[in-house]
């Protein structure tokens, strides 16, 4: 025990720090961590032969666990968020020093002291009674003691929320209800015709608060004054997940979510998405490539971050470019640029653009508002503030400001001007700044969304998210397309306040909605299950047999049909022993499942079905195709 108790001591100091400031530290770490307690106390007294070798193993796993645990805690400290896959897509060694060194540096030093401890206990304090006990006894509590660490460790959280998603797709009512829509079209489909010119300001992490004139007077009057000349959106706020901004700006372009499904985490590649989901869909970038758009998106930070190149390339953006690999000389203590350096370099952009004889849309994103302090430079403009930090953070803000102001005054000289709707939205909430303590009291957060040259003016207090913002801004522009984006909607129109329950099961149902743009190859054979629940399965998907909120299994008297939606998915599931004219789908493509005994002979009124056996069959207009088995695991149908 002299052993084990500092051990579990060293293990669980980050739970007992969580739970004295947080006062809701979840239990599962402090499982974990005693599990692997255990694991560490008990491989290091695992045998009386090569005990280094055993113990320096021990200190490895008690290092190893350690070392992950730290990371997530210091991620917290900084962020004031839990480490998730999504955000191990922005993870970035060079940027983590950059923003968050002296924590990073504490945060090691710490572990390091941890560990000189951990190795003494584990290498200078022995325990006779372990040691003679039996290896045989040890071992299973070893197994134990792992699988239960495994089991409850938060620390390897981010990885399994890419193994916890239930694939099942469901019936075209159960989305509609949870505000997704299955009416889009996919890129092959697309079409559109091209409006207005478009630039998009992606504004780092400026939100409302700052726009609050009466509690930070001449912070912002620029932003100020435009929003008063065009049209304002004021109820907008952070998208599903949108809380980064590569996660925001994807949102925005999508009109959904970003998924952890979707990351390959720079951690282990370069970063990006995966096209397996959801790549099929069209995009804000794709509907304006189609309807002819020149597209260039400027930024100060390598576009390899958090894979951003990768995305625009998929969506057909024409030229994505970083300021700090284009030559120019970079300003001293930024992150790639300035926001004076950016703007002036969209400013050119944006000259060579509107001489280009085509529809354009230019897209950039600011960088000096980045928490945790902001970035300020020698030409800054600094805010009057008492609190030193606090000052720091609004002058980056007023600065920032200042150059919008600069740059929207330079675009009002180009003859395309009149012709060209501009775009100034938050990317993303601020959080864990130096500011914290200004925006803790304050209520009704809301991102800052102003629009100049739409033809529109004053406010729009629709609720609304940054998934909103490609069907709003494709309206704005006036471009004509046929898709209908699954999640975001046209702020100027009517909405489904559904959209934005943000609950677990509307990530799932996102989530499968995803998976089913997923094509394969060629479609797949038609089977049906009853295990654990009554489904079709083809495609490598499953669909419940899904009515009135829950799953239902099929009994031998009744019929089920199943109508199908334009992309040959389950539209609904009715059951019952009716005719097609009472189900109102006496035209459609649907599918149907019944004993032959039963209803479904009704269908059949040429063909004798072969008695005691299910039939699963297809119908198209005068198109039939059936299959019958006794067993029904057994029913495979080509379609």
């Amino acid at each position: 025990m002299k052993k084990l108790l500092p051990i579990l001591v060293l293990m669980n100091v980050s739970w007992i720090v969580r739970l004295f400031f947080e006062k809701n530290s979840d239990c599962d770490e402090l499982v974990a961590a005693t599990a692997i307690s255990f694991f560490v106390f008990l491989l290091s007294e695992i045998s009386p032969w090569r005990k280094n070798v055993w113990r320096s193993l021990a200190l490895f796993f008690f290092g190893f666990y350690l070392f992950f645990q730290f990371c997530c805690d210091v991620y917290l400290v900084v962020t004031g968020k839990e480490l998730d896959f999504q955000m191990l897509n922005n993870f970035d060694v060079r940027v983590g020093f950059l923003l968050f060194g002296k924590w990073i540096v504490g945060g090691l030093l710490l572990y390091v002291v941890f560990l000189l401890l951990a190795g003494i206990c584990i290498f200078f304090i022995h325990d006779e009674k372990l040691e003679k006990q039996s290896i045989k006894i040890k071992l299973i509590f070893l197994a134990v003691s792992l699988g239960t660490a495994l089991y409850f460790t938060p620390v390897f959280s981010p990885f399994m929320q890419k193994i916890e998603r239930n694939p099942d797709i469901y019936p075209e009512i159960v989305f509609r209800n949870a505000g997704i829509k299955l009416s889009g079209v996919t890129k092959k489909e697309v079409s559109a015709v091209p409006g207005k010119n478009l630039v998009v300001i992606f504004m780092e992490s400026i939100e409302n608060t700052f726009m609050d004139s009466k509690r930070f007077p001449g912070l912002t009057p620029h932003l100020e004054a435009l929003a008063e000349e065009g049209l304002s959106f004021t109820n907008i706020s952070n998208g599903l997940n949108a809380d980064d901004t590569f996660s925001a700006q994807y949102s925005v372009f999508m009109g959904l979510p970003i998924l952890p499904e979707q990351i390959i985490s720079s951690v282990l590649w370069m970063g990006g998405l995966q096209d397996r989901y959801g790549g099929n869909l069209p995009s804000l970038p794709f509907i304006l490539h189609k309807a002819g758009y020149q597209q260039i998106f400027l930024q100060g930070p390598s576009m390899k971050f958090a894979g951003m190149n990768l995305f625009l390339q998929r969506e057909k953006v024409d030229s994505a470019c970083s300021y700090e690999s284009s030559g120019n000389a970079l300003e001293s203590g930024s992150w790639g640029c300035s926001d004076r350096q950016l703007f002036e370099w969209s400013a050119a952009h944006f000259e060579k653009l509107s001489s280009s004889g085509k529809p354009f849309a230019l897209y950039l994103t600011t960088i000096d508002t980045h928490l945790p302090s902001g970035f300020l430079h020698k030409d800054s403009e600094i805010y009057p503030w008492e609190n030193e930090k606090e000052r720091h953070y609004l002058s980056a803000v007023r600065t920032t400001d200042r150059e919008i102001g600069k740059f929207i005054a330079r675009l009002r000289k180009s003859k395309e001007w009149k012709n060209t709707v501009v775009v100034m939205m938050t990317d993303h909430f601020l959080h864990s700044s130096n500011v914290d303590s200004l925006l803790a009291g304050t209520r009704n957060r809301r991102h800052v969304g102003i629009v100049l040259n739409s033809g529109f003016s004053g406010v729009v207090k629709t609720p609304g998210a940054t998934s909103d913002w490609a069907p709003t801004l494709l309206s704005l522009i006036h471009v004509k397309h046929n898709h209908t984006f699954p999640l975001g909607e046209n702020l100027l129109g009517k909405t489904n306040p559904a959209r934005l329950a943000m609950t677990p099961r509307q990530k799932n149902l996102i989530f499968c909605f995803l998976a089913k743009h997923e094509a394969p190859a060629e479609k797949t054979a038609i089977t049906v299950t009853d295990e654990p629940y009554w489904a079709l399965k083809y495609n490598g998907r499953t669909f419940p047999f899904y009515k009135d909120g829950g799953t239902y299994s099929q009994d031998k008297n009744n019929i089920t049909f199943i109508p199908l939606n334009m992309n040959r998915e389950p539209e609904s599931f009715i059951p019952g022993n009716r005719r097609l004219t009472d189900c109102g789908i006496a035209n459609k493509e649907f599918l149907a499942v019944g004993y032959t005994n039963g209803s479904i002979q009704k269908l059949f009124e040429d063909v004798k079905l072969p008695p005691d056996q299910w039939c699963l069959a297809y119908f198209a207009g005068e198109e039939r195709k059936y299959v019958c088995a006794a067993d029904i695991r057994n029913l495979k149908l080509n379609w």
